[in-house]
């Protein structure tokens, strides 16, 4: 046996062996050394205290990770509802608040909170639209006795299979949906009813979240207004009112975003009782966001009650060819605040006559330096046209030089892309009978005087953009009335358009 700090080496053991015969050294004993009973206490004592603390701080740590992890899903609900509901409001044509699922199975587990539908397609039947949409409530799959709301898009009319299904709150809690005014909620009620006059939706909801055996709610609302609204990045929120006048895009959304603005139509009642220059028609003074002028014109309809003031976008569905309105999506001028459409309330003949169009200074005088500008606000798809008359030649306001309007006029030979690769939807317009609901007869058009090789300028006072297919815009048409020698003078613009589902312009100003 060999003991701790001895040496075991033959010399040495022999000279220890010879030294204790000699009685010079005590006999070798091995190290005894060890812990006392008072230190094995001790430490007994004090260990469970270190092991109770440090338990302790995992158990808090594995905690707050939970309720993390909880508020930033809940959050993401929150986003992912702005996302969609406040256009899906703006958008809509109709809604209904019956309980039977207009896009979906009709099954017992789901329940329809709001239906929302858009996209009039009156060329497949009378009240029929290609998008609806269905908020419900069904029983989530990953817990008990929990409730998710989603959001179910049926992109060809109502449907019990839906395009897409996105879940929008993972545990709803008990919703409120509130709709303004109370007559329209009334109407909702019991089935569909139009979208017209609704002053807003809200869905408020509770996430209910039990974090260490105390109820920790989420709370937060999505709100839908057909007016201009922002993300607040966890729920809808609404611009402030102001009164009509002629404002910007969101800078950066557009070559002309901080320099082209559109009228706000929110005014527009159709009225024509006008008088002086205004005789028979509405007069509009509209003051122009940012500068001491003012846009006044003078307005009428025709047939009455056939257009209404809209936001942009007129239109959203970014999936599958359901040809969303450009105008407004997919960062183009983007952040119009008011209602800068007039915008088709059934498809048909509609006629926006504007006489009188001009530009006035601080002091009422017209003013000069100011380039009349219109388009379309909605997309032109099959057996749609507009027609832009006005007493100046138009020319293509270019946002993308070398597409400058994308396929906005699209009449494609056998209906596909590579049909028309020239955009020949967009013509000059040569009336020789008046406009009807009917396509243009191939005689009252031709050839832009010049190539549209040379855009912008088109050498005609009247052009026509038409469509034989429903596909994804890539751009819009807008047009700008080449400047005049006097262009205080004031200005006339006539825009006819046929809606096969439903059609929309606008009215801006280039300064």
């Amino acid at each position: 046996m060999s003991c701790r700090g001895v040496s075991t080496h033959p010399i040495a053991i022999a000279r220890r062996a010879m030294r204790r015969r000699a009685g010079l050294e005590p006999p070798a004993r091995c190290d005894e050394s060890g812990f006392t009973l008072i230190e094995l206490v001790v430490v007994v004592a004090i260990l469970p205290i270190v092991l109770g603390g440090i338990a302790t701080a995992l158990l808090s740590v594995f905690s707050l990770q939970t309720q993390t992890q909880n508020r930033i899903g809940n959050s993401n609900d929150a986003l992912m509802g702005s996302v969609t509901f406040n256009k899906d409001v703006q958008s809509a044509a109709q809604l209904t608040t019956v309980s039977t699922p207009s896009c979906g199975p009709a099954a017992p587990n789901q329940t329809q909170l709001l239906g929302l539908e858009w996209g009039a397609n009156s060329a497949v039947a009378t009240g029929f639209y290609d998008t609806v949409v269905s908020y419900v409530q069904t029983p989530s799959s990953q817990t008990p006795n929990t409730y998710s709301l989603v959001r179910q898009e049926c992109t060809f009319g109502p449907s019990a299979t839906p395009a897409s299904v996105t879940t929008i709150s993972r545990n709803i809690g008990s919703p409120g949906l509130t709709i303004n005014p109370a007559s329209v909620a009334t109407l909702a009620s019991s089935g569909w009813t139009s979208a017209q006059g609704v002053t807003g939706i809200t869905f408020n909801i509770t996430e209910p979240e039990v974090v260490s055996g105390t109820n920790s709610p989420y709370t937060y609302s999505l709100v839908g207004l057909p007016g201009a609204s922002t993300s607040t990045g966890s729920a809808s929120s609404v611009a402030p009112n102001s009164p009509p006048g002629c404002n910007f895009a969101s800078p950066g959304t557009g070559t002309y975003a901080t320099s082209l603005c559109f009228a706000d139509f929110s005014s527009f009642t159709g009225a024509t009782n006008g008088t002086g220059p205004c005789l028979n028609m509405q007069s509009m003074s509209l003051p122009i966001a940012q500068t001491p002028y003012t846009l006044s014109f003078c307005i009428s309809e025709s047939p009455a009650h056939t257009v209404s003031p809209h936001v942009l976008p007129t239109y959203y569905d970014p999936s599958g060819d359901h040809s969303e309105a450009f105008l407004g999506n997919n960062g183009f001028y983007t952040g119009v605040s008011g209602d800068p459409a007039l915008y088709q309330n059934s498809g048909g003949l509609s006629t926006i006559t504007l006489t009188n169009i001009q530009v006035l200074n601080a002091i009422g005088q017209p003013a000069s330096n100011w380039t009349l500008v219109t388009g379309d606000a909605e997309s032109t798809d099959a057996n749609e046209w507009m027609v832009f008359q006005s007493n100046l030649d138009w020319s293509v306001l270019d946002n993308s030089p070398g597409d400058p309007y994308g396929n906005a006029c699209y009449d494609g030979a056998g209906g596909n892309n590579a049909g028309d690769p020239n955009n020949v939807g967009f013509l000059q317009f040569i009336p020789n009978t008046p406009l009807t609901n009917a396509l243009i007869p191939t005689n009252d058009k031709g050839p832009l005087p010049v190539s549209p090789s040379t855009f912008p300028a088109t050498g005609a006072t009247s052009v026509l953009c038409e469509s034989n297919i429903q596909l994804n815009k890539t751009g819009t048409l807008m047009l700008a009335a080449q400047e005049p020698t006097n262009s205080s003078a004031p200005q006339t613009l006539t825009v006819t358009m046929r809606g096969a589902g439903l059609e929309a312009m606008f009215l801006g100003v280039l300064l």
